[in-house]
């Protein structure tokens, strides 16, 4: 029996990621495209050379948009962009004559840009005066319309910025050497984020400002030694990295949308299926940052911001309490984050691994599904309690959502790690499947915003209360901007918000907050896989799902 699965779908969506009526395997997900075939040299005269080469083996589920060419002389080091192209082939021209070349592809698609193929063999041009190649032979050869080549996808403009980097270095200098900084955008805890750009150029990045001393330095450093390596389309991206005596700066991704809560929030109404695809991006950003051995440790709304206003472009951001993964049993580690969104296993003093982040994906859907944290206490004391004992309301989730999300949320909210579902897994769950019948039972769960927008208001004043109110941070590269965050209405222009809109970011030293010792619990008893806390096994039902009776939370 085959190890393989295959379906057909009938209709697509934008945010689908399949073709129309394509198969293929449902255990691989949507992915940037494995690497295509290294290119061969079909024809060659004094100055062009025509390339072929074969379409990658897996396209990652989705169309693949272009090909970029690049061509190497020999005795240089840095590769040149000569073209892109629809096809399989292409036409490199202005070549030196009698030069030796290598040539390399890569292929763009809708999640990022593939590895380089292996380059080519080395090819020779021919004298000056040969006669150029025929435009009508290449062709035949493969179907190619040279002079189109430039007018792409629009998709394209982001083909540089995404495509495969190596590690960002930490340079130690004054980044005010070569960058402006302009207005804040937010505050953190221990840090200050300001728009900025480089001289001469509008300011289209942000540099996240933390301050350090000798002794917590390479503490604060941690999170740029996990961003340095990380490139994916979910992620926040470090563009540059500088040091100087006082601070850490960060050069990153500057994001023109707000966080989850407050996209969500502007809305009078939104569906189950908005969620879904919400939760299908956060969990490709958590599936790389897995098979990188990278645990996040403190995903939450504020950490789950809008590349922009205009559409649902989910980026995952502050890596302050990541973590390496060395020890796939999990490691002992001192609490990080803040406890309404930690595990379980993080509040016992327990190995804390990848299920960590599975258990915070699923307090982030209950919130979306619910309009409330389901752990929250009316102190952090009560909270933890409540997250130890895995104690929530299933009863606060909206009535209507389907059963398939109960399912979902019931399955990551395990006491046990080890039972909870992997990265992996989630992107299979039945709930984030993209058949026509599932998308209409997602679309017709509509939940009005009453609930969800006085959440986000509350969220949004804990986060403000815990801001930094260091004047010599606040005032570093540049004056506060009136203590006002600055959040666009376009991409592009910018207009001041008040002061609830600074939002929090959890740094690597909020974990100071709840960190200052490891906390060794006894397990609480009764069922620690239930989700919830039973007081007998009568069972009542909602909207079909099985609930059963539970003690009253601390509130």
């Amino acid at each position: 029996m085959s190890k393989y699965s295959y379906f057909s779908l009938k209709t697509t969506r934008q945010a689908d990621c399949s073709r129309n009526n394509a198969q293929f395997p449902t255990d691989r997900t949507c992915d940037v495209p494995d690497r295509p075939g290294r290119p061969a040299v079909s024809q060659v005269s004094g100055t062009e050379v025509f390339l072929i080469w074969d379409a990658p083996k897996f396209d990652g589920n989705t169309h693949i948009i272009a090909y970029k060419v690049d061509y190497r002389p020999e005795g240089e080091e840095r590769w040149t962009t000569a073209s892109y192209t629809i096809d399989e082939c292409a036409l490199v021209t202005d070549l030196s004559p009698e030069t030796e070349y290598r040539f390399r592809v890569s292929c763009l698609n809708r999640f990022g840009v593939s590895p380089y193929s292996w380059s080519s063999q080395e090819v020779t041009t021919k004298s000056a005066g040969e006669a150029p190649l025929s435009r009508e032979k290449m062709r035949q050869c493969k179907k190619i319309d040279i002079q189109a080549d430039a007018d792409l996808s629009p998709e394209l403009r982001d083909f540089e910025s995404a495509r495969e980097r190596g590690e960002v270095p930490l340079i130690e200098r004054n980044p005010a050497e070569d960058y402006e900084f302009a207005g804040e955008l937010w505050r953190g805890n221990f840090s200050v984020v300001r728009s900025c750009g480089r001289k001469d150029m509008p300011a289209t990045l942000a540099a996240k400002i933390i301050a350090y001393t000798p002794s917590n330095r390479s503490q604060v450093l941690h999170e740029f030694e996990i961003l340095k390596t990380l490139n994916q389309e979910r992620i926040v991206r470090l563009h540059e990295a500088f040091t100087t005596p006082d601070h850490l700066i960060l050069i990153m991704d500057r994001l023109y949308g707000e966080n989850i809560l407050q996209f969500l929030s502007y809305k009078n109404k939104y569906t189950e299926e908005t969620v879904a695809k919400v939760m299908r991006q956060v969990i490709d950003a958590v599936q790389y940052l897995h098979h990188q051995g990278v645990v996040h440790l403190n995903i939450q709304p504020d950490n789950v911001m809008m590349a922009s206003r205009r559409r649902l472009d989910v980026r995952l951001g502050d890596f302050g309490c990541a973590r390496i993964i060395t020890d796939p049993m999990g490691e002992k580690m001192t609490q990080v984050g803040a406890p309404e969104f930690m595990s379980p296993e993080m509040a016992c003093g327990e190995k804390v691994g990848f299920p960590s982040d599975v258990w915070q994906v699923g307090v982030l859907a209950f919130i979306l599904l619910s309009g409330e944290s389901p752990f929250l206490g009316e102190n952090d004391e009560k909270t933890l309690e409540n997250t130890r004992s895995v104690r929530y309301d299933s009863h606060s989730l909206y009535e209507n959502i389907t059963k398939d999300a109960f399912k979902y949320i019931q399955e990551t909210l395990k006491r046990e790690p080890s039972h909870r579902l992997t990265a992996d897994e989630l992107h299979e769950h039945p709930w984030l499947q993209l058949t026509e019948a599932m998308v209409k039972k997602r679309e017709a769960a509509r939940f009005v915003t009453n609930k969800l927008r006085q959440f986000a208001d509350e969220y949004g004043k804990r986060r403000q209360a815990d801001a930094t109110k260091s004047e010599k941070l606040i005032n570093a590269f540049g004056p506060p901007a009136g203590a006002a965050a600055v959040d666009s209405d376009s991409d592009g222009e910018f207009t001041p918000k008040s002061p609830i809109a600074v939002r929090k970011t959890s740094d690597q030293t909020q974990r100071q907050r709840h960190t200052e010792k490891q906390l060794v619990l006894p397990e609480p008893k009764g069922d620690s896989d239930s989700g919830i806390t039973t007081q007998d096994s009568d069972t009542s039902s909602v909207d079909g799902r099985p609930i059963p009776k539970m003690t009253k939370r601390h509130r």
